[in-house]
């Protein structure tokens, strides 16, 4: 008897498992095929798309996937997951179950898929990721916990603005493709990647304006293969330009968001570059005055928000920002009362004709409603005539006169760095005159290395912590009187 059970357990438990493990290509082509199916784990592909009998007709309302909720209980898919050509579905909410996919993901061609959060949950993709012509997608968040793609990544998505969703990405085994994004204006979210060992593909993208974050890559030959950069907009149409508009960057920055909310905190800022989103809000009726403090400040990679500041009378040394796509978002006017009258047009004027901000948000108060300004569409539409009296324009410099970002790499000539190309392991610097303190900083901006030195004598020998890897530096000497930025090469 103890055998006969033992014996009918056993096929109960085998018949269970392969109940929930369908072995063999899925292809669910109804909303009614969805729903009905069951099942935990799949050794073979998933393919989610409408049934088209002809592709030049829309799709019958018994074949529409409005959604794939009922998939809820999945959690391992042996193969690729396909979703593709569902006219429909907005979202991939109910694949939250799936940890890991051993093969690739490709979601294309859905018109109404307007988030693919139901991903986020996935570590481990076995080879590519390719998301291509979803109108309504407009970010990919949905692949945040995904820290290597073991294949390509392949985006030609219109609706990208942003990257989002790429910020953990570290190492890609074959090519990165970015193309034929037609909205994207941004690629900083790939701040932590460290290697492409295939190709790096980056055209046709219009309005690309901010890809200061990949700016290591390019410097580093092991990090890289072939490089092809073409057809975006103006100023990372090539390596050289987009290298060229991020160098000014190369300073002391905080990782994340800045709040300033008293004068105080206002007056003792100090940073060049805000990888988030700087915001200024009073948080004492009347505190915050002015913000000429800010006048070091050459980009915020998110957005730039002045709010709620009631006796605020002067933004314009906001003018310091000239680069294009200096600030990486929003430029937020709100709620200032005390600002004359004529801001906003002056506003519009300098930051979106010339591309150094992505939108202009305004409100005089807030009980108003929000003012968007977006990109001119000509250059008809931009008031040229009053670009010489703009106070914006004006604020160029302590004395009036322009400056350009290159000059951070030649501000003094009573000092010299060499050798200029290195082995890194040393450089020499002459002219000190004082005690001094230096700090090393990537071409993207980050900091490596920094020490107080005592001068001893004008010509002072730094010894690197560690052997600076292939690409190129800038170092930044820091004295009593004055400070003086150089760049090198290790090779």
């Amino acid at each position: 008897m103890r055998k006969k059970l033992c014996f009918l357990l056993a096929v109960f438990i085998t018949s269970f498992f392969y109940a929930q493990t369908h072995k063999g290509d899925v292809v669910l082509s109804s909303q009614k095929e969805v729903d009905n199916f069951k099942g935990t784990k799949i050794i073979g592909n998933l393919i989610i798309r409408e049934y088209i009998e002809n592709p030049d007709v829309i799709s019958t309302s018994q074949s529409i996937i409005t959604n794939i909720k009922s998939l809820s209980q999945l959690t391992f898919l042996d193969g690729d997951l396909k979703i593709i050509r569902n006219s429909k579905l907005s979202n991939l909410d109910g694949l939250e179950g799936i940890k890991e996919i051993t093969g690739s993901i490709e979601i294309k061609g859905n018109n109404s898929l307007k988030n693919i959060n139901g991903l986020r949950l996935i570590k481990k993709i076995g080879k590519n990721i390719t998301i291509i012509n979803n109108r309504a997608l407009s970010n990919s968040n949905g692949l945040s916990s995904i820290p290597i793609v073991h294949g390509d990544l392949n985006i030609q998505n219109s609706g990208f603005r942003k990257l989002e969703g790429l910020s953990s990405l570290e190492v890609i085994e074959g090519n990165l493709i970015i193309k034929n994004n037609e909205a994207l204006v941004s690629i900083n979210s790939l701040l932590n990647l460290k290697k492409i060992k295939g190709n790096f593909i980056l055209t046709a993208n219009k309005k690309l304006i901010s890809a200061c974050s990949i700016v290591e890559l390019f410097q580093t030959e092991a990090a890289i293969g072939s490089i092809s950069v073409a057809n975006n907009s103006e100023i990372t149409s090539n390596v050289i330009d987009i290298i060229n508009n991020c160098q000014s960057l190369a300073c002391t920055h905080p990782e994340n968001d800045v709040w300033l909310k008293t004068q105080e905190e206002v007056d003792a800022f100090d940073y060049c570059y805000i990888k988030g989103s700087l915001i200024i809000s009073d948080e004492m009726t009347g505190k915050i005055k002015n913000i000429k403090k800010l006048r070091n400040l050459k980009g915020v990679g998110e957005n730039l928000i002045i709010k709620n500041n009631t006796e605020l009378k002067d933004v314009y040394v906001l003018g310091r920002l000239k680069n294009k796509g200096s600030i990486g978002g929003d430029l937020e006017l709100d709620n200032n009362s005390a600002l004359p009258e004529g801001v906003f047009k002056e506003a519009r004027s300098y930051f979106l004709c010339d591309n150094i901000a992505l939108r202009l948000k305004v409100r005089k108060k807030s009980t108003q409603d929000f003012v968007l300004y977006l990109f001119p569409e000509s250059e008809e539409s931009c008031d040229k005539d009053s670009t010489p009296g703009n106070p914006f324009a004006n604020e160029d410099g302590e004395d009036g006169s322009k400056v350009n970002p290159s000059q951070l790499l030649s501000q003094k000539i009573n000092k010299n760095v060499y050798p200029t190309i290195s082995n890194g392991r040393e450089i020499h610097i002459t002219g000190l005159e004082n005690d001094f303190n230096y700090k090393i900083y990537t071409m993207s901006g980050r900091l490596i290395e920094e020490k107080t030195m005592l001068k001893g004598s004008k010509n002072v020998t730094i010894h690197f912590k560690k052997q600076l890897t292939s690409g190129i530096y800038i170092i930044k000497i820091l004295e009593e009187s004055e400070n003086s930025n150089f760049r090198f090469i290790i090779r």
